[in-house]
């Protein structure tokens, strides 16, 4: 079961070690970013990471401190499911049912942050003010205090050690003074409004009304709930008021589960806390040992995780809960080898990075230059300081990633590294991949790279946008039921798929993907629909340009963004200008690398775009970005939406 804990368990700077360090988690934060920002007119993670806050600050902003819960909390969610971690149940408490809705199927990403944002403003704007505090005494104090009971009402219950309370500004006043006269100590938590009190009932209508218009679908994974008993059949606003409002009874979910044992899986039931500050599981853990579940009892002893908590260490836990709870790695086994079997791969468009490439150009400075003469223009001044803002352009964009992706293995090559037992690139990566093979020469990869990326920048009219959270099947299956003028682009991790087609069709898709389930559908900055039916006047034209090259034998198999297998000799030309129209089959490029032995993944060139998808695909870390890289191995460096926009 996930666990999703609600407002009083963020802080600043919630999850840094994981933002930092762990790609899959990064992507995911940054894509949820990406959605929250227009919600809230700026960056959550901007505010969540302000380095003139400290931890230990109270995260009080009640808008940004709710999207940040449920954007760490989702990011975690979808991290360990990738990685093989997959809930057989979800529970939330508080505010935390939001993100256990979307984990579960009942709501989309971008459903979820505007309702808790718009849930915020309306406290804001029509609740008391109040305060939320827990109480370090036994429950029944409250119980025995009229004090208490006049001024406050019980929020949670659950442990012999504390009790929670929540009232207006002016009760709890009252309540904090009584607390003092009697010696008994008590924490403010980080709740700006009454939360579950009738401070906040004057808001009830205008919550009610945030979900006009929507239609709430019944949970895919069974969703259970603090606020009431028994599982969620229908996540509607009835649902989440009672959520926001009623006492949280977390341990009367946890009985529940005891005393239905069929709920559980071969009788044993693991709890992963997905939530900041590791609150649920800790409350778990003291219930379990008050009510005696243990295998004396008869009972299998659950075992209760946790990821991020205040206190550091996060990269280890979410090792030991993937190795723990995970699925079954891909087997490693190989026959002896002087070395492990080797793919290279070289990024394509999206990978771009103002600063790229320094230290090669210095290195490679003949090999710059005639870069420059056969471009027109300075790839030096492009890279590193992009004056005009040309960087983004595709007929920019391309040539310079194709010189640094080539002076990046050209260094290798020249430090004495051994060549590797295949190359693969992503769509413009493709072109370094076959230049390593020795297809062609740099200057000719160059050329063809400065048409292809011309005549792409000229389709306009089009654009991108990344599905996440859904299959290959499940895109299709939508596009096809509704007739959607939408054509699959790139298949860049088994859940993690693109579509293009024209900018109306595209924007209009949004709404009936997360209807249907999406994680998350971000709009790429790009204006191309890129490799789609509409770039096929591009691919012929660029056909022209490719029947003029003589194309050599690789001498290193390259596998084929087109067939996701190496290509054919005689079939190089003809493949590259499919490639502009047909999808990047990436997914399929990196699993068939896998069964053709290789083990270990190394990419050339700008960035750790690939480490991301790669880590996407097969639930670990098998791609090193390399000394010739810019970027620091493993380190990710790049918007999500960047590591989605290749072409």
């Amino acid at each position: 079961m996930f666990l999703f804990s609600g407002q009083g368990s963020q802080y600043f700077h919630m999850g840094r070690s994981l933002l930092d360090a762990d790609p899959a988690y990064r992507g995911w934060l940054l894509a949820l970013d990406e959605i929250a920002r227009p919600l809230l007119d700026g960056s959550v993670l901007a505010h969540v990471h302000d380095p003139s806050r400290r931890k230990s600050e109270d995260f009080l902003a009640p808008k940004p401190s709710s999207a940040a819960i449920v954007m760490s909390e989702c990011a975690l969610a979808f991290t360990l499911i990738e990685r093989g971690v997959k809930p057989d149940l979800v529970c939330g408490a508080s505010l935390g049912e939001f993100a256990a809705a979307v984990v579960a199927g009942a709501l989309s990403v971008a459903q979820a942050l505007r309702l808790v944002i718009e849930h915020a403003a309306c406290f804001e704007r029509h609740g008391e003010p109040g305060e939320v505090v827990a109480v370090l005494a036994p429950a029944d104090r409250f119980h025995r205090d009229p004090t208490l009971q006049a001024n406050a009402e019980l929020v949670f219950a659950d442990t012999n050690e504390h009790f929670v309370i929540a009232g207006t500004a002016g009760g709890m006043a009252v309540v904090t003074q009584r607390l003092k006269s009697c010696s008994i100590a008590y924490a403010r938590l980080p709740v700006a409004y009454a939360a579950h009190s009738a401070g906040i009932d004057g808001a009830r209508s205008a919550v009610a009304r945030l979900f006009d218009g929507e239609r709430p679908r019944p949970p895919r994974i069974p969703m259970l709930s603090c606020a009431q008993p028994g599982p969620v059949r229908l996540a509607d606003h009835a649902h989440f008021w009672q959520a926001l409002r009623a006492p949280i009874r977390l341990g009367r979910v946890v009985d529940s589960l005891r005393s239905e044992p069929s709920a559980v899986d071969e009788g044993a039931l693991n709890f992963i806390d997905v939530g900041p500050s590791g609150t649920m599981a800790n409350l778990v853990e003291r219930h379990l040992a008050a009510r005696g579940w243990s295998e004396e009892s008869g009972a299998p002893t659950p075992r209760v995780a946790r990821v991020m908590t205040p206190f550091g260490g996060e990269l280890r836990r979410l090792h030991d809960v993937t190795q723990t709870f995970g699925a079954v790695a891909i087997s490693r086994t190989r026959p002896a080898r002087r070395r492990p079997c080797t793919a290279w791969l070289f990024p394509g468009q999206g990978a771009q990075q103002r600063g790229m490439g320094r230290e090669l150009f210095e290195r490679f400075g003949a090999l710059t230059a005639l870069a420059d003469e056969i471009l027109g223009w300075s790839v030096v001044d492009l890279c590193l300081h992009d004056r005009e803002g040309r960087l983004r352009n595709t007929a920019f964009t391309q040539p310079a990633l194709y010189v640094v992706n080539a002076l990046a293995h050209r260094a290798r090559i020249d430090d004495g590294e051994p060549e590797p037992d295949f190359l693969a690139g992503h769509s413009l990566g493709e072109y370094n991949a076959l230049h390593a093979a020795g297809v062609f020469d740099f200057s000719t990869g160059l050329r063809l790279v400065r048409q292809r990326g011309a005549l792409m920048a000229r389709a306009e009219g089009g654009a991108m946008a990344a599905v996440l959270g859904m299959s290959e099947l499940e895109v299709r299956g939508l596009i096809d039921r509704h007739g959607l003028e939408l054509d699959i682009a790139n298949l860049n991790a088994p859940t993690q798929v693109v579509v293009s087609g024209p900018r109306a069709a595209v924007r209009t898709a949004q709404a009936r993907f997360e209807r249907e389930g999406c994680h998350a559908y971000v709009i790429l900055p790009v204006s191309g629909a890129f490799h789609s039916r509409w770039m096929r006047p591009a691919a012929e034209r660029f056909a022209a340009h490719v029947a003029e090259l003589e194309l050599f034998r690789p001498r290193i198999p390259v596998i084929s963004n087109v067939l996701a297998r190496p290509h054919p000799d005689s079939e190089i030309g003809r493949l590259l200008v499919e490639q502009i129209a047909r999808p990047v089959r990436w997914t399929e490029t990196i699993t068939g690398l896998v069964e053709r032995g290789v083990e270990r993944f190394e990419e050339v060139g700008h960035g750790t775009v690939l480490t991301k998808l790669n880590e996407h695909t097969l639930g670990r870390s098998p791609v090193s970005a390399g000394r010739h890289a810019s970027s620091t191995t493993f380190a990710p460096t790049l918007r999500t939406t960047h590591a989605l926009e290749h072409t």
